[in-house]
């Protein structure tokens, strides 16, 4: 499964990415051929344990987010991705 598959698997689902060395998380709102567009985006500052049920640190972006294919080193749908969501991203 290449990105663009996995992400378009789970429009509208929370979901994690690390680009450059720092964590994003978000609501996949829009894919593209080369991009990926996060809705209600958040930086993560420390994830602390990656399962657990929220990031120690982070701050609300208050804007959706492009992310580039080629700048995600990884992503996932950790437990932590999904604070204040339901799994189809739901407040």
């Amino acid at each position: 499964m290449n990105k663009r598959e996995y992400f378009e698997k789970r429009k509208g689902e929370p979901v994690a990415i690390l680009c450059s060395r720092y964590w994003w998380r978000g609501i996949i709102a829009e894919v593209g051929d080369n991009e990926v567009i996060l809705a209600d985006t958040y930086l993560i500052i420390e994830t602390g344990k990656m399962d657990n049920v929220k990031a120690k640190t982070e701050e609300a972006c208050g804007t959706d987010t492009m992310v580039s294919f080629d700048a995600i080193e990884l992503c996932g749908q950790f437990p932590w991705c999904f604070e204040g969501y339901d799994k189809k991203g739901d407040k």
